[in-house]
């Protein structure tokens, strides 16, 4: 695939090229899921440091623009993206969704705080919009 040849320019082989060799494998199983792949995918996952990935503070440090994140593509195809996402000291990702995706993270160093909800399931219909729902945090 295109982006592994990439992603070796970055990063080398080792950790990374584990869980990437899994991903390319079970890339059609992805959607689904099953218990067991998420399984392999976490617990390879935890053995990838920032620097398999070609971050350190100090690239964190230079991060200028008003937000402070930045973004690093690693890999997208249809069936799956890898990126890293690098914020500075007080930067805020906004509260948002991922309908119908499988999201894994890895927090590689530092502190940060999360704040996440799971929608509630309505136990009776309501008259307010589709859109109004309840959150559990």
């Amino acid at each position: 695939l295109k982006g592994l040849g990439l992603w070796r320019q970055i990063a080398g082989p080792g950790n990374v090229d584990s869980l990437f060799e899994v991903l390319l494998k079970e890339r059609s199983t992805l959607a689904a899921m099953p218990e067991s792949l998420k399984e392999v995918i976490l617990q390879r996952m935890s053995t990838i440091q920032a620097s398999d990935l070609g971050v350190s503070r100090s690239r964190i440090s230079e991060i200028t623009n008003a937000s402070g994140i930045a973004y690093l593509a690693i890999f997208q195809s249809p069936e799956m993206t890898l990126c890293v996402f690098m914020l500075r000291k007080g930067a805020k990702i906004p509260l948002h969704d991922h309908p119908q995706m499988h999201v894994f993270g890895r927090f590689l160093f530092g502190r940060l705080e999360v704040v996440s909800f799971d929608l509630d399931k309505p136990s009776m219909p309501s008259r307010h919009s589709q859109r109004q729902q309840w959150a559990r945090v």
